[in-house]
């Protein structure tokens, strides 16, 4: 005898086998798709002296086509070297710029006046030139122009600046304070090696903090990469001396150290923070697969039986056929249609009703009078539906479709009427939970309450997209983490109930055979060990096995033995595509009508600068 794989095992093996996968992928592919390059990308390098000279160097990696910019923009205010007219606030000077040979430099300034470098003759090129970098352009934004457009492959740009930023100076202290901002809306940059020269700080601060620093006799060197749009901060507390004559804007603070350290401490803890949120997350999503399953083996494990794989009998006579459909077929909380074709065929046997098919593609059945106290609960229903849409006694599938279609589609309420009444027949009615409870103790892996905590965390987590570039990837880390939590929970939901349900009594033996019944019903090469002349033993395994879904099933094992099919085998057939049908009328016309509505500072992103290096 084989003993006979559980339904339940089945389902948790699916269930866990999918959501392992999904947790493991997002496991990957979130912080992959976060960081990385694309089609468009850099490696920058950037020189800083003492004496404020900023030389940068961008390489860039163009493997899209219809560009024509490479640039560089900045937020504070960009002008050319020989400006006159230059303010007393800080800002920054364009000293150099050196293009592709196929390109034409260019600066627009912070006042929106263009400037065109080129070799050309400018009187018969510059105006048209600047008329269209005046166009797409960004205020404070050098770059390169490509009038052929940006060839595929890779670019070197270089540009040299001086700065004149704000720096903090304390009079009761021997430092000085900067905080320069290189990049915070960018391509992503896939190498990036920063050198502080002749700076000597005593405290040195980065964003983002898995950037590499390596210090050294007179220069700091910071390596790392940084994904696009993320914060590239340089944050220095170094001697004042070191400036020299260097022109900047000075800011006088007091108690400048411990300012300096309070910024950073509060912004270190806020980073660390999320990447232990971030990781955590993570965590949970991937150990949710496993959780499922120790949670079946500690709530959700059913006693042992041994049961063949086929069962070539009706497991118990006398359970009708919606009880089976309810109880043994899909989630134990559950009926569908085939409990309704199931019953009727079950009427016919009993005498209540007499089946006959009317032409090709209908059947009639003719409702005799029956005493309603000798039907259960859900047999009533089905008797009264039948006796009330039945015309002289006879009801007929495709005139009460064509019924059901007429009036429907002309008053909407009894569209609305019609779908909560066949629906009650070809669902689940409402005292059916409550009898499936003498059976089992059904029972969903996460309650409706988990559900709903998991939401509202999603719902805050969004909250975190609002700090900003300086924590790199970790906010939307986390609200992607969130979110493909929320769907794993909400599709662990949708398990049938028997899985972490408890059978009571030694109803778990009586589903594992009804298992094993389906799997015969189900398997033709089985069926057609049954000679023709058990008439009887396939009339009654239709029946269930219309309970069972697997109603096809049998008709096609009768007909390859030569045993035509009985008059009740037609119910199924022809009902369910007219049944499909007027509820998908119904339900259009129920919705129809239902449109319209009712009713210079310290810490991370505290620096002069920002921009960065990007490709149109």
């Amino acid at each position: 005898m084989v003993k006979l794989v559980q339904d339940e095992v089945k389902v948790l093996l699916v269930y866990t086998f999918i959501l392992s996968v999904i947790s493991i992928a997002s496991f990957y592919l979130v912080p992959l798709t976060l960081t990385s390059t694309g089609s468009i990308y850099a490696d920058y390098y950037a020189i800083i002296y003492s004496n404020l000279t900023l030389i940068e160097k961008y390489v860039y990696y163009v493997n899209e086509a219809g560009k024509t910019m490479l640039y560089r923009y900045w937020d504070a205010p960009l002008y050319v070297v020989n400006d006159s007219s230059l303010t007393g606030d800080p800002y920054i000077l364009l000293l150099g710029i050196s293009c592709p040979d196929n390109a034409i430099g260019y600066v627009k300034d912070a006042r929106g006046d263009v400037h065109v470098f080129t070799p050309l003759n400018e009187n018969t090129i510059s105006l048209g030139i600047s008329g269209y970098i005046n166009s797409v352009a960004f205020n404070n934004e050098a770059g390169c122009y490509f009038p052929s457009g940006v060839p595929l492959g890779e670019h070197v740009v270089e540009f040299t600046f001086k700065l004149v930023p704000p720096i903090n100076i304390d009079s009761n202290s021997e430092y000085a304070h900067l905080n320069l901002m290189l990049a915070d809306e960018h391509v992503p940059y896939r190498f990036v090696k920063i050198e502080l020269n002749g700076f000597k700080p005593y405290k040195l601060f980065v964003r983002i903090p898995e950037l590499e620093i390596k210090s050294y006799a007179d220069n700091v060197l910071i390596t790392g990469s940084v994904p696009g749009n993320t914060l590239l901060e340089v944050e220095l507390v170094f001697p004042k001396s070191n400036i020299g004559s260097a022109s900047y804007i000075p800011l006088t603070v007091d108690d400048m150290l411990s300012r300096v350290d309070k910024a950073n401490a509060n912004y270190y803890y806020s980073y660390s923070a999320l990447r232990i949120l971030y990781y955590a997350v993570a965590a949970v999503l991937l150990v949710y697969p496993i959780y499922l399953v120790t949670k079946y083996f500690r709530v959700g494990r059913e006693k042992e039986y041994i049961v063949p794989e086929y069962v070539s009998y009706v497991p118990n006579p006398s359970r009708k056929p919606w009880e089976v459909n309810l109880l043994f077929y899909k989630d134990v909380l559950d009926m569908d249609e085939n409990a309704l074709y199931s019953t009727i065929m079950d009427f016919a046997k009993r005498g209540i009703i007499e089946i006959r098919r009317a032409d090709s593609d209908d059947v009639v059945l003719y409702v005799k009078e029956q005493r309603i106290d000798t039907l259960d609960i859900y047999e009533t229903r089905v008797y009264r539906f039948l006796k009330s849409y039945a015309s002289n006694g006879v009801f007929s599938f495709k005139s009460f479709s064509q019924l059901l279609e007429l009036e429907s589609k002309a008053n909407l309420r009894s569209a609305r009427r019609y779908f909560e009444e066949i629906k009650s027949i070809m669902g689940v009615f409402p005292e059916a939970k409550k009898y499936a409870r003498r059976f089992i103790e059904p029972r969903k892996p996460v309650s409706l309450l988990t559900i709903f905590i998991v939401f509202v965390v999603f719902t805050g987590s969004l909250t975190l997209l609002s700090l900003g570039r300086e924590y790199g990837l970790y906010p939307l880390g986390i609200v992607a983490f969130n979110g493909v939590l929320v769907l794993e929970v909400l599709v662990s939901y949708t398990m049938p109930s028997y899985v972490y349900g408890r059978w009571r009594e030694d109803y778990y033996r009586e589903k594992l055979e009804w298992q094993g019944f389906r799997n015969l019903l189900k398997d033709l090469a089985k069926l057609n060990q049954y000679a023709p002349q058990d008439l009887i033993i396939w009339k009654d395994w239709l029946i269930y096995a219309t309970a069972l879904g697997v109603a096809d099933k049998v008709v096609e094992a009768m007909s390859k033995i030569g045993l035509k099919a009985p008059v009740e085998a037609y119910v199924p057939i022809y009902a369910r595509p007219i049944m499909v049908h007027t509820m998908r009328v119904i339900t259009a016309s129920s919705t129809s009508s239902r449109t319209g509505a009712r009713g210079g500072g310290f810490g991370a992103r505290g620096g002069f600068g920002g921009g960065g290096g990007g490709v149109r």
